[in-house]
């Protein structure tokens, strides 16, 4: 606050255009919330409005042509959503004769997915209310996650083990079975200690395989991080069910500052790849 008194004996008032910087263009935003959809989905798009600053919305799908955006429209599989906006500058701000060209808003993106109906997810631990991420599903959306834990695309659980099962209504080929997690230790968010894992080729009998070791944390480790803990089946199998059970580290080491208190696990993705796919998502 300021340490002299404010006087309302004269009114100041500031058009909120006039403070702008002159090649300013509001960043667009996704209004539409759900990102997870079985057939199809529709995209609405917003702007903030300013007074006389007439823009022009623009979308573009899986980075092809931009396109205009005059009404919501609808996607059918999994897609990347990008979208800017666009202004002509004010006369004003044009010297004579000189062309003009219209200023950009940053791009704003999101992936939409479709989930795949040959997947089902039964999660037996409870996820934090507030680090729910996209729901039930969120841990076999294709979603992934970047490194701020805080962005609604990671699922946090305190203090416990994370025990689920992930089903197939068809059989699936599968070599590679894991998680994907972050750390943050600025947070309380930990890797977990390890994964273990089985798998069934029937859906009844399991087949537990070694577990996916992860080293202790160290002190120095406090930049926020992204991992994927995999593990290699001896032969690509077509598996019905995959059990996994990832396992809380325990309560902050003791030259941490959350010492004696539970650690958080995060992730966004239960792992299960093909060998084909495994190569694809190489190439990406």
């Amino acid at each position: 606050m300021s340490d002299k008194p404010f006087s309302t004996s004269k009114t100041i008032v500031l058009r909120e255009d006039s403070l702008l910087k002159t090649d300013f263009v509001p960043t667009p935003f996704i209004a539409t919330e759900q990102r997870i959809f079985e057939d199809s989905i529709v995209i609405k798009i917003g702007s903030s409005k300013i007074n006389n600053l007439n823009q022009r919305l623009y979308f573009s799908i899986n980075n092809g042509l931009w396109k205009d955006y005059t009404n919501p429209f609808k996607i059918h599989e999994t897609s990347a959503v990008a979208v800017k906006a666009s202004r002509f500058p004010d006369v004003s701000d044009i010297a004579h004769n000189v062309k003009i060209a219209p200023y950009y808003s940053p791009i704003v993106q999101s992936l939409f997915s479709k989930r795949d109906p040959n997947v089902s997810l039964t999660l037996e631990t409870e996820y934090a209310n507030q680090y729910s991420a996209s729901g039930p599903n969120t841990l076999i959306d294709g979603v992934r996650g970047g490194t701020d834990f805080r962005t609604g695309d990671w699922q946090g659980f305190y203090g416990e083990n994370v025990i689920a099962e992930v089903r197939f209504e068809q059989p699936k080929n599968i070599r590679y079975i894991g998680a994907s997690c972050i750390r943050d230790l600025k947070s309380w968010i930990f890797f977990p200690s390890k994964i273990k894992i089985s798998y069934s080729i029937n859906g009844i009998d399991f087949i537990t395989i070694p577990d996916v070791d992860i080293p202790e944390v160290q002190s120095d480790d406090y930049e926020p991080k992204i991992a994927r803990f995999m593990t290699i089946l001896k032969k690509e199998a077509a598996v019905k069910a995959i059990r996994f059970e990832v396992v809380n580290p325990g309560v902050c080491p003791e030259w941490h500052l959350g010492s004696g208190y539970d650690t958080w696990l995060f992730l966004d993705e239960f792992l299960f790849e093909s060998e084909s796919n495994r190569r694809l998502h190489q190439r990406d």
